[in-house]
């Protein structure tokens, strides 16, 4: 190392840095599962589960303190040696290799642009590290027969001197790290501050995702940069700006999509009977057939992996059923809710309502669930929502809910007649052409009535009512233009309901964009703090 072997402090950074890179690359591999890299399906099964984001990043400060220590003591060092010539190409390029991860680390953690590439290298020195460390391990344990092993737990020469070094040493350790916290917690490292403009009770904002009053222009914006969802390098950055009155927050939230997904899980006929179009829908991981969407969520604290709400892994939860697709579960530990609000392109367009969730204790399994959402629930409704065109989901084939009332009156139409016709004439609106049909303005299926031909499709998603209840509290309409979606929401300071956090000076909101996806959205680790004017 570049200290000397008789100092205590070479012998606690080393013990530190053993078990910092354990921790780091433990949970670094459980993270990277998502990202299909070479050997991800390994890294699923003996990787840890549960709550690895905040591991991973609490192992990222633990780095940060370990290399402040580092920078101090070779400033002030009162030896004279450095790295030996006879150290190797392993030694050297561990301290090469190390400070670029680390500060790739530091970028992926501030959102900085252009996130997409450096999780790339991200993922890879990782690689390299491990590599470079296995190799290290063995030269120490075979070509130079363990005489140096020792050195890692105690100092060579121990004398009063080295006494005084492990004074020294543990003291450096404590004094870096009470600095880092105290930095943290006195400064926005763990946030980004949203100030939200006052806006006057007489000024109307249209819930229209137009946003074109003259208020929106005016308030200022803040950016927090996704990544890791369905395009798992791809950056997303999501901009939001925020207006409030004595009694509403409004929201205007917008990031880039190339394209707007409203195909949702369409039905096709075929020549053995309805099948849905999917593709992992069967284990919640559907990627390809889904509509696009955007997660709020408001939390008190702002601690690392979503308030601690985000598990990873197949099983995280002991003696609860296990996450289908093997990506983790959401639910918290403390008794404390996460509210989270869910636009959803397809579904939410008739009611023009977000669904209200919230992230809570994890809820009993469920005989008859198709599937176990751990603490993802909805809040309590009244009536109203949205159901599926099916009453089974089976992967080969199942059995339509409803026709389009048109089909009924018109046997001669074919189905893409049908469905376009259908929307047209409910007027919804022009954005889910055919992807979705009203409850009343369709009836039972039967095969009597089923003459469409082979290859047509139907839509998925049957409109019931606009919620009525808790879980409608939300208002917001979306519009796609230009490559950009555009959100705008609306929601009552406080509810008062105990599913909802109130809207107020210093909670915390993150976001989180999902891209034709049912469970991949891409996400930030720092929130934004929610800054009321007085």
């Amino acid at each position: 190392m570049i200290f000397p072997a008789s100092y205590w402090l070479r012998v606690l950074l080393h013990l530190c840095a053993v078990g910092l890179f354990t921790v780091s690359l433990a949970s670094g591999l459980r993270l990277a599962v998502d990202g299909e890299w070479l050997l991800a399906d390994l890294w699923a099964r003996i990787s840890p589960q549960g709550n690895v984001i905040a591991w991973h990043l609490a192992a990222g400060g633990g780095w940060v303190m370990l290399g402040i220590t580092v920078l101090g003591a070779l400033k002030k060092k009162p030896w004279k040696t450095q790295v030996r010539k006879s150290a190797g190409v392993i030694i050297r390029g561990i301290y090469l290799a190390l400070p670029v991860q680390i500060a790739a680390g530091i970028w992926l953690y501030f959102g900085i642009t252009g996130s997409g590439w450096v999780l790339t290298l991200h993922y890879w020195l990782a690689m390299v590290l491990s590599a470079v460390v296995l190799c290290h391990v063995v030269e120490q344990l075979i070509a130079k027969k363990g005489r140096h092993l020792p050195a890692v737990f105690i100092p060579t020469r121990l004398s009063r001197f080295s006494l005084r070094s492990l004074l020294l040493g543990v003291g450096a350790l404590l004094s870096t790290g009470i600095a880092v916290v105290m930095l943290w917690w006195g400064s926005s490292a763990g946030y980004q501050n949203l100030y939200i403009s006052p806006l006057d009770e007489h000024s109307r904002i249209q819930i229209d995702g137009a946003a074109t009053e003259s208020a929106w222009s005016s308030a200022s914006a803040e950016t927090v940069v996704t990544t890791q969802g369905n395009d798992y390098q791809r950056s997303v950055p999501v901009e939001v700006r925020a207006l409030a009155n004595a009694y509403t927050v409004y929201l205007l939230i917008s990031w880039p999509d190339p394209e707007p997904n409203y195909s949702h899980l369409p039905l096709q006929k075929t020549q053995q009977g309805w099948r849905v179009n999917h593709n992992g829908f069967e284990r919640d991981d559907e990627r390809s057939f889904y509509e696009d969407k955007l997660a709020v969520m408001i939390s008190k604290g702002n601690g690392f992996g979503g308030d601690h709400s985000i598990h990873l892994g197949s099983t995280p939860l002991a003696g609860y059923p296990a996450s289908r697709s093997g990506r983790g579960l959401h639910y918290t530990e403390d008794g404390t809710i996460r509210d989270v609000w869910h636009w959803k392109a397809v579904r939410g367009a008739d009611m023009s309502v977000l669904d209200d969730d919230y992230f809570g204790a994890p809820e009993a399994a469920c005989a008859f669930c198709s599937r176990y959402k751990a603490g993802y629930q909805p809040d309590p409704v009244e009536d109203g929502g949205v159901r599926q065109n099916w009453d089974w989901f089976r992967p080969g084939q199942v059995m339509p809910l409803r026709l389009p009332v048109l089909q009924v009156r018109n046997q001669e139409v074919t189905n893409q007649e049908v469905t376009n016709q259908e929307v047209r004439n409910q007027e919804i609106g022009s954005d889910v052409p055919g992807h979705a049909m009203a409850w009343y303005s369709s009836i039972p299926y039967s095969l009597s009535l089923d003459n469409i031909p082979v290859g047509a499709q139907l839509p998925s998603v049957i409109w019931m009512s606009h919620y009525e209840g808790d879980r409608g509290d939300v208002r917001g309409q979306a519009q796609w233009h230009d490559g950009r979606w555009t959100l705008e929401l609306a929601r009552a300071r406080d509810t008062g309901s105990p599913y909802d956090i109130a809207l107020e000076d210093g909670v915390y909101m993150w976001v989180a964009p999902f891209d034709h996806a049912q469970t991949r959205h891409s996400y930030h680790h720092r929130p934004l703090r929610l800054r009321f004017a007085p």
